[in-house]
């Protein structure tokens, strides 16, 4: 089998970092966000900005707190081989996601999906709101609550657009469900 994937992370956030303007493909990890209170802006991962695959494994992967992705400017996250955006673990609580398109090809109006758009697995209270989510293979949002009330965690999911292209495109079929959200209990 053929992988243009390379180990390790395009690039590692610690704490109170700002990284926006970029490309990021050929990782296993277009962005790991490790840290506090940093913001991923304006960036490409998975396409270059001509809109030509470089896919990733994961786009953004998230375990730290208060972090912002998004940054009032949104990212492209498409065509990664696994998650577009994953937040996972307990220290992973209090992000936002908000206002990126995920899945979805901007400059050619297609489907460039990622497995699963945006991903919460056993993290709190993080705010996923306004992304436009489209084209991925499993899920267009996906939380895996390990909490032990079965109430999402704090997680808040609002004001997507999941399933179809921006106004400015034509409508594109999703090619999976909107959102997930399966309790998983341990013991």
């Amino acid at each position: 089998q053929h992988s243009n994937t390379v180990s390790g992370a395009g690039l590692s956030l610690s704490n109170i970092d700002v990284v926006g303007g970029l490309a990021i493909g050929g990782f296993a990890t277009g962005i790991v966000v490790a840290g506090d209170n940093n913001v991923v802006r304006d960036d490409f991962l998975g396409l270059s900005p001509e809109g030509i695959r470089r896919f990733n494994g994961y786009g953004v992967h998230v375990t730290g707190a208060h972090n912002d992705i998004g940054g009032g400017a949104g990212n492209v996250i498409s065509g990664n081989v696994e998650d577009g955006i994953q937040v996972v673990g307990e220290g992973a609580t209090d992000n936002s996601v908000v206002g990126n398109e995920v899945g979805f090809n901007p400059f050619f109006g297609h489907q460039q999906g990622n497995a699963e758009g945006i991903s919460i697995k056993g993290s709190r209270n993080n705010y996923v709101a306004n992304n436009v989510i489209s084209g991925n293979t499993l899920y267009g949002v996906a939380i895996f609550d390990v909490s032990t009330d079965g109430q999402g965690g704090g997680n808040v999911i609002a004001g997507n657009i999941i399933g179809a292209e921006t106004l400015s495109f034509a409508q594109v079929r999703p090619k999976a469900n909107g959102v997930r959200y399966r309790l998983e209990r341990c013991r």
